[in-house]
């Protein structure tokens, strides 16, 4: 019995010196932590598709957020950096997740910072306060940022067409982009819109003025106009069958009619097939009919 305890003694004390020893060698081999740009944000590295944000620094760790190529996170600043014993991790605050207000590890390996290393880029725009600039055409929408960097979350989509009041900038980001901070006129919404997407209402063709509309034409309920009934006839007297909503586009089918008071044109809703009449002044144009 003595012997066979005594067995056990040894090997219980050649496993915790194999523990303590692997532990002193773990850290003596840990190298010196690296040096870490704090200030600039980071993105993944070329070749890696994906890394995940864990709750602790360790592969092991659960995770809450999937990094991608393109998204960028900010390191805390002073760096907090952990060694597991074979790899570095680092503490960082996500950019473009909506709704997130917290830090997470990463795999240090896995990030490259992106900092402004060239002179500003050229092409900003001559703009100044209160210049008048709409959105693109050839853009499916536009986000209202709250900062002036493709990585915060977005606060407003505004539509091709759409004008915009400028209030200040331009401010280049790290990506030699051009941002200006924009007033959207419908909404009053302020935020901060990528030079690219607008342009100067100056230097796109001007509306379509009531007078040249045409049979066939597309135009639409204003954004500032509650709700517009189709009438019977054209008089503001007559009965109605529908209520057309802002937004709503009709097409003409009759050309305008004065009541003596105010011009009315005929349309229709394509949705729905009705036909009726509605005040030119709940209009707005869209495009030439085909």
């Amino acid at each position: 019995m003595k012997r066979g305890f005594a067995r056990l003694s040894i090997l219980l004390a050649v496993g915790l010196l194999v523990i303590f020893t692997g532990a002193w060698t773990a850290a003596a081999q840990q190298p010196s932590q690296p040096a870490v740009q704090a200030s600039c944000p980071h993105v993944l590295r070329a070749g890696i598709p994906f890394a995940w944000l864990r709750f602790e620094p360790s592969s092991f760790a659960g995770f809450s957020i999937t990094l991608r190529s393109g998204e960028t996170v900010q390191p805390n600043d002073p760096p907090a950096l952990r060694w597991d014993g074979s790899q570095w991790w680092i503490y960082v605050w996500p950019n473009a997740v909506p709704g997130n207000h917290g830090y997470f590890w990463v795999e240090l390996s896995s990030l490259e910072p992106r900092c402004q290393t060239t002179p500003p880029p050229s092409g900003m725009a001559n703009w100044k306060p209160g210049d008048v600039v709409r959105v693109r055409q050839s853009v499916p929408f536009v986000w209202f940022r709250g900062a002036p960097a493709p990585g915060n979350p977005p606060i407003l989509t505004v539509l091709p067409g759409a004008q915009l009041v400028i209030i200040q900038g331009g401010v280049s980001d790290n990506y030699n982009q051009w941002w200006w901070q924009m007033r959207d006129l419908r909404t009053n919404v302020t935020g901060w819109v990528e030079q690219n997407t607008v342009e100067p209402v100056s230097n796109v063709p001007g509306p379509v003025m009531p007078s040249n509309w045409q049979i066939g034409d597309v135009v639409r309920i204003k954004p500032s106009v509650p709700f517009a009934w189709l009438r019977f006839s054209p008089s503001s007297t007559a009965g109605f069958s529908y209520a057309a909503r802002p937004g709503d586009q009709l097409e003409i089918w009759q050309p305008s009619q004065s009541d003596g008071v105010q011009n009315w044109w005929g349309v229709g809703v394509a949705s729905t097939r009705l036909l009726g009449w509605v005040e030119e002044s709940s209009l707005e144009f869209v495009r030439r009919g085909r």
